[in-house]
Formats: C-alpha cells, sequence, structure tokens
C-alpha cells in the first residue's frame, strides 16, 4: 500500500472530495497498514467521536501492536456511564454493525480517555499559565529515546532565510517530527499536549523535540514569525501567524534551564510533564513582550517538546471522516 494513503484521502477532502465512511472502513478492514495509518492519524488529530471510536474497534479487530501499545501508553483511564457506552455502542451500530459486542466492551473506556477533554491542575495563571499534564516517566523515556536517534542541529526563523542555523541565538539540537505522524508515541504526545484543550489540535505545527545539553541555550525570541521572505509571507497568507505556544517538559534531572520571559518576570523551572503556555498575539498583532529565553543548562540534558499554534488549521490535521 502507498504510504502517502491519508495524504491522498487529505488531499481529496481538501478539493472538496471526502470518502464516505464505508468507504474508509471497508479499507480498514482490509488493510492492516492503512489501519495503523488512521489510527496514529486520528489520535494525533482528530476530535472526531464517531471516527476514534470506529478506528480504535478496527484496530482493536486487527490486534495491531501500536493498538496495544496506544492502550498501554494512554496515561488517562476513564469509566463510561451508562449513557456513554450507549453512545459509544451507537456510532458502532451506525457505521460497524458487524462488530462484536465484546469488542465495545474492550473499547470504550479507550476512546472516552481519548476524546473526554480533560481539566488538567493549574499551577501558575496570567500571561503564562502552566498545567500538569498526565505524562508520566515511561512514556517520557520512551520519547526522548525515539528522539534521541533523529536529532540535527536547531533552526530558527532568520531575516536571510525561511529557516537557517544560528548559533548567537541558539546552539542546542532538535528533531522535527512529521505533521502526518506515523509512530504512536508522538501521536500520543501531540494529543496529550492539548488535552486540556481539543479544539487546538487542528491548529499545531508539528511537534519539535529539543534537547539541551551542558551550557545550551536558546536566547532571548519570540515566537511569532517575521515575514522577511517571500516563501514565509505566502505561508503566512496561508496558515496564518503563530499566536500560541505550549511547551511540555519532558525531563527534569537537570540544573539550570528555565524558561524565563523578560518582560513579564517570571522563570520558570522544569517540571516533567509541566505544560507552558503564552500567546505570542495580543489584540491581533504580534506581542513583543511575550520574549522568553531557554536560559543555559548547568548540568544534565534539557529535553521538551513544543508545538506552536497558528491562526488558521493545517490541512493535514483534519479528519479523514467526512463532516
Amino acid at each position: 500500500m502507498n504510504k502517502s494513503r491519508i495524504f491522498e484521502l487529505l488531499e481529496d477532502k481538501h478539493n472538496n472530495i471526502s470518502q464516505p465512511p464505508s468507504v474508509l472502513i471497508n479499507e480498514a478492514l482490509n488493510c492492516i497498514e492503512f489501519t495503523g495509518q488512521w489510527l496514529c492519524h486520528a489520535v494525533s488529530c482528530s476530535i472526531n467521536i464517531k471516527e476514534i471510536a470506529v478506528v480504535l474497534v478496527i484496530a482493536h479487530r486487527h490486534d495491531l501492536p501500536i493498538y496495544h501499545k496506544l492502550s498501554q501508553l494512554w496515561p488517562i483511564s476513564a469509566q463510561l456511564s451508562s449513557k456513554e457506552k450507549d453512545v459509544f455502542c451507537n456510532i458502532l451500530n451506525d457505521f460497524c454493525p458487524k462488530l462484536k459486542s465484546d469488542e465495545c466492551d474492550e473499547v470504550a473506556s479507550l476512546w472516552k480517555s481519548l476524546v473526554a477533554q480533560q481539566s488538567y491542575e493549574c499551577t501558575l495563571s496570567g500571561k503564562v499559565t502552566t498545567h500538569v499534564s498526565k505524562l508520566n516517566n515511561d512514556l517520557s523515556k520512551q520519547l526522548v529515546d525515539y528522539a534521541q536517534s533523529k536529532l540535527e542541529p536547531a533552526k530558527v526563523y532568520s531575516h536571510e532565510q525561511s529557516s537557517e542555523r544560528l548559533s548567537r541565538v541558539r546552539d542546542n539540537d532538535q528533531f522535527i517530527a512529521d505533521i502526518l505522524s506515523e509512530d504512536i508515541l508522538i501521536a500520543i504526545l501531540q494529543r496529550l499536549m492539548c488535552m486540556h484543550n481539543l479544539a487546538q489540535l487542528p491548529f499545531a505545527e508539528p511537534p519539535i523535540f529539543y534537547r539541551y545539553r551542558d551550557g545550551q541555550q536558546y536566547k532571548w525570541h519570540c515566537d511569532f514569525i517575521i515575514p522577511s521572505t517571500e516563501s514565509v509571507k505566502q505561508e503566512l497568507m496561508f496558515f496564518g501567524q503563530r499566536i500560541a505556544t505550549t511547551i511540555i517538559n519532558l525531563t527534569d534531572q537537570f540544573e539550570g534551564g528555565e524558561t524565563k520571559f523578560k518582560n513579564w518576570g517570571i522563570s520558570i523551572p522544569a517540571k516533567t510533564g509541566q505544560l507552558i503556555q503564552f500567546f505570542n498575539f495580543e489584540n491581533g498583532k504580534p506581542n513583543p513582550d511575550s520574549v522568553h529565553a531557554g536560559l543555559p543548562v548547568c548540568a544534565g540534558d534539557k529535553w521538551v517538546c513544543t508545538l506552536w499554534f497558528r491562526q488558521r488549521p493545517y490541512w493535514l490535521r483534519r479528519s479523514i471522516w467526512p463532516v
């Protein structure tokens, strides 16, 4: 099967051609590879409760290893009320009437835990907010191990070209994941970072993992994009600006490396699983007061993952389910 099947379906949908649910379901029932890709895409991007219910049950029926990995690593648990279970079963009856009732029972709790928005504990409010996500040590370690083998020198937007390495601004390493993620680990993290505001998911850029070693830092900067080239201007016309930033701390066993906001008088030490969030726009304009820095690491390795959110959604983050 063509690895870009999800891309093809999204491209068709972008051009106002959507496949009916029956076509998607039949393809998934007959193709394990497509089901795996669909599961990863749905977990990382979809806020459609029907789509997530259907793909979970089909992945369970195929006994996919990534389904079991999702079930094992997803750190949020949920209990269904009888009404919620009826909703889940009615979705399956509408779209997958031949699936067994025991599949409904086994998958329903996982489904709810993926689609029910969470109330993460807020530990700081104001210009910058921090929340305690459900990231656990096992998931964090697997994410760091996965990203470690894919690191390359970090880049930033510049005035001369769309992106280049600027050691005078930052000197760490990064891994930019694909927006069409085919790894369930990456899919899990993206969803986990947005579980307190699931509506953000379609607006997120691809996640970027950053590693900072001893002495490495990201000096004072803002996250909004300066329209310095024609290609950047065109991109901004299509997707809009980066209006918000979410950073998740993947580790905290290091010294230094605080996230500091110069004009807001805020300095935030790392805690594994902590979400740091702030807006780069105010009153419809880039806000230079959002200038911030990742202070130098004094000892150990600092790992974070960043999601930037645009003004308009990415078409590659749309659900393949017809709306």
